[in-house]
């Protein structure tokens, strides 16, 4: 059976769910509800283990930070400007997380850093139920929508960036995101009008959540209404979710644009990409090369693999929405697309598992098809398996199942330094790291200006995001916010930062030369000391012998030197 043919069936048939699956609920409700939870609670405990591993909010948030304590000094009427590193960066970013975690600080009195944790995963352990939610409507067995829940929840891009300080955005406009898609399929599949307003109110909380996750839903909705409804009921209807959201999401935007013009949302658009924006498929291929597939897994692409076996099956039998969404994220969204491509990947993932993986399976255990001659004993053939009697009585289905699973959960949780994916940037900075920015705080001059020099890329720099609120000075290349502003200024900071970053592996007169380039003034500079190693030793040992750069602090955390001399400002 083909993974998603009940659902391109759903004008015929009575239910978007499938017969068979809906067969076996009724016989074994319990099994099924027992699998289920197991599932989630695969994916949850992945999160978990992370998000407790530290005090301290997973790499970045530093801004959402700030722009939540902006919020609660204006009473919860919107700024007109966020105070993150004195950059007078327009307030423009969505704020259903900065809204819900004030208030959660206010209500119950927990520390708004732990609430950086603990709400983030909150919200990407739902996603696991609306993938379980979508999968239900677009696959056709149990075996395959277990197994998706199974491999969204081990697929590290699927919670890698929601499950970070920052998620406290990202996590719930993916939620809400992949609900707006459930409603849709719905919708479109068995015309009911009245899902109308709650398609419309997902959509509007996806916007208001992130904006970033709002190009990803328009895309996938056009694509979904032309699997399902391709017709002028499904224009209809179309135009009336985006006609609601757009209503809903006034209050929002329309105060933004009262305030500062549309500016911020144009220039927001600077930080994203695709192969028909500013990015080449040689980008693409390296990303997805770099990313494994695109999952993130930092071993093997199990997950991935899996999912190019569904992708295949599908297209075999003529299903072709889960591989053109697949490979339409990749295309249409270069920054976040990895993160969103998780869902197809994991619902192809499941047909991989049902349609291809199982049948070849069965066919093992029953001794038909076998690909690898045997040599025959005076008695006979030898046995299928050449195991001891305990293991041949396994069913091979649930030990190779359980295998993969196995796997797909350690390889989830790995996070030494070095490898590819994605998972070692899930960490926050540690005490000592904490305690000299706070050192800062207390022992430079109100007007200081910090270079931080840390080695590493802009979007997992935790310590040049986090040096204007724990620092509590102006951090001079710190990238985060800048996106927001006018005349390329996301551009520029970026090309500065990456040009600085690399003055860690040169002597201290690149610093000097890297700021008469710019035009950008400093009088310290903060080297963080991380637990994963020490960065930038070379500029380190320069920096002591320079007399023109004073020791102030080498303790825990970093080193800190004072400039004697500054460049005049361009």
């Amino acid at each position: 059976m083909s993974g998603i043919g009940p659902v391109l069936e759903a004008r015929r048939a009575p239910t978007l769910v499938p017969q068979e699956l809906g067969a076996q609920q009724r016989r074994r409700p319990l099994r099924g509800g027992a699998l289920i939870l197991a599932a989630i609670g695969v994916g949850v405990a992945v999160r978990a283990i992370h998000a407790l591993s530290a005090s301290f909010p997973l790499n970045d948030g530093a801004l959402f930070y700030q722009m939540v304590r902006d919020l609660q000094a204006a009473h919860y009427h919107l700024p007109a400007f966020t105070t993150y590193n004195h950059e007078h960066i327009p307030y423009a970013y969505s704020p259903f997380g900065f809204y819900l975690v004030a208030l959660l600080n206010e209500v119950t009195g927990v520390a708004l850093t732990d609430l950086f944790r603990w709400v983030p995963l909150a919200f990407t352990s739902l996603t696991l139920v609306a993938c379980l939610m979508l999968g239900r409507v677009l696959l056709a067995s149990r075996t395959a929508v277990v197994v998706a829940v199974v491999a969204f929840g081990l697929l590290p891009r699927s919670f890698l960036w929601l499950l970070m300080g920052g998620g406290v955005t990202r996590a719930p406009g993916f939620l809400f995101a992949i609900l707006a898609l459930y409603e849709l399929t719905l919708l479109y599949g068995r015309r009911e009008r009245w899902r109308i307003p709650l398609a419309s109110l997902y959509a509007a909380l996806t916007v208001v959540s992130h904006l970033g996750t709002a190009p990803f839903l328009a895309f996938s909705a056009v694509l979904f209404m032309l699997a399902f409804a391709p017709n002028r009921f499904g224009l209809v209807v179309s135009a009336a979710v985006a006609g609601g959201t757009v209503v809903l999401t006034a209050p929002w935007w329309g105060t933004v644009v009262a305030m500062h013009g549309w500016g911020p949302f144009l220039a927001a658009n600077q930080t994203g990409g695709s192969i028909f924006h500013g990015l080449t498929w040689d980008h693409v291929l390296r990303t997805l090369g770099w990313a494994g597939l695109g999952t993130g897994e930092p071993l093997l692409a199990v997950g991935g693999m899996l999912g190019v076996l569904g992708a295949l099956a599908c297209v075999a039998t003529g299903s072709w929405l889960l591989p053109v969404w697949w490979l339409l994220i990749v295309a249409l969204d270069a920054r976040a697309g990895s993160t969103y491509a998780t869902l197809p990947i994991a619902l192809l993932a499941g047909i991989g598992v049902s349609d291809v993986v199982l049948p070849i399976l069965r066919r093992a255990r029953t001794g038909h098809g076998r690909h690898v001659a045997h040599a025959r004993q005076p008695h006979g053939p030898t046995d299928v398996l050449p195991f001891p009697a305990p293991l041949r009585r396994m069913r091979l289905q649930v030990a190779v199942l359980a295998v993969f699973g196995v796997f797909g959960f350690i390889s989830a949780l790995i996070t030494l330094p070095g490898l590819p994916g994605g998972l070692p940037d899930i960490a926050a900075l540690s005490r000592e790291e904490r305690w000299a920015m706070r050192w800062v705080a207390r022992a430079t001059p109100a007007h200081s200006r910090v270079l931080v020099v840390a080695g590493r890329p802009w979007e997992i720099d935790k310590t040049s995001e986090w040096m204007p609120v724990l620092g509590e000075r102006v951090s001079v290349a710190t990238v985060q916010g800048t996106e927001w502003l006018p005349n390329h200024a996301f551009g520029r900071r970026q090309a500065a930062f990456n040009a600085v970053q690399g003055c860690g592996n040169w002597v201290s007169a690149c610093l000097d030369d890297w700021s008469r380039a710019t035009g950008i003034d400093f009088n310290l500079v903060f080297i963080p000391k991380s637990p994963a190693g020490q960065c930038c030793r070379m500029l380190l040992y320069d920096l002591r012998r320079d007399p023109e750069f004073a020791l102030m602090y080498d303790g825990p955390g970093a080193v800190v030197f004072r400039r004697r001399a500054q460049v005049a400002s361009r």
